[in-house]
């Protein structure tokens, strides 16, 4: 009968043991729980690239144009992010003011934009064409290579145009 009582009181103290452990663990847990829900929560950064039909209203825009022989020409730039560049090219006829128009993306590499047009570039020049060759820009200017025909030779050749800085209207 005394080997039984110690046995109860054995019993007893393990049972007591192990609700005290099962309380502090579940303590643990809520204050853990309590302590996460009051963390503060960073809020992540907004997509880079907008989605189809949103404008973002933050892009830094940027206009170069050159005043050719027969083109007036207007290329702007619109920055939204380090990988979200997009733009527009307006070319003018000098004598009948007639104007087109083409949209273009692109991606940089140093200096070096490499455009692709999401339509029908814009006439430049009766004897000019695109190439899809790198456009070299910098702070003042882009320097952008076309074929174009020589008016003496009538060969063609490859020509870099220059487009100046400009301001944006």
């Amino acid at each position: 009968m005394h080997l039984s009582a110690n046995l109860k009181k054995l019993a007893v103290a393990g049972l007591a043991f192990f609700i005290i452990a099962c309380n502090n663990s579940s303590k643990k847990e809520k204050k853990e729980k309590n302590t996460a829900d009051t963390a503060v929560v960073e809020t992540p950064d907004p997509p880079l690239v907008p989605p189809p039909g949103v404008k973002l209203e933050n892009a830094i825009k940027k206009c170069f144009t050159n005043d050719g022989l027969q083109y007036a020409v207007v290329i702007t730039f619109r920055f939204s992010s380090d990988a979200d560049v997009t733009g527009k090219i307006e070319s003018r006829e000098l004598e009948t003011n007639k104007t087109t128009t083409g949209q273009f993306t692109g991606t940089f590499n140093r200096n070096q934009f490499t455009a692709q047009f999401t339509d029908t570039p814009p006439v430049i020049g009766n004897s000019s064409e695109w190439t899809s060759k790198p456009w070299t820009i910098n702070e003042k200017k882009i320097s952008i290579p076309f074929r174009s025909k020589e008016s003496g030779t009538g060969k063609w050749e490859e020509t870099n145009y220059d487009f100046d800085l400009t301001g944006c209207k």
